[in-house]
């Protein structure tokens, strides 16, 4: 799953470097948490 956020997260980036020429930028407690709430019943990994 950790895999999964972090390719997210990093299509998320190069869209707004793309897009709109903003960095985008994070830290290992965003993945860490993204994970953490992905492992509840309602929040399984489609909503990454």
């Amino acid at each position: 799953m950790r895999r999964i956020i972090e390719l997210q997260l990093g299509r998320i980036r190069t869209r707004l470097q793309e897009n709109n020429r903003a960095q985008f930028s994070y830290n290992e407690a965003l993945a860490t948490e993204i994970g953490r709430r992905c492992t509840e019943v309602e929040k399984r990994i489609e909503n990454v």
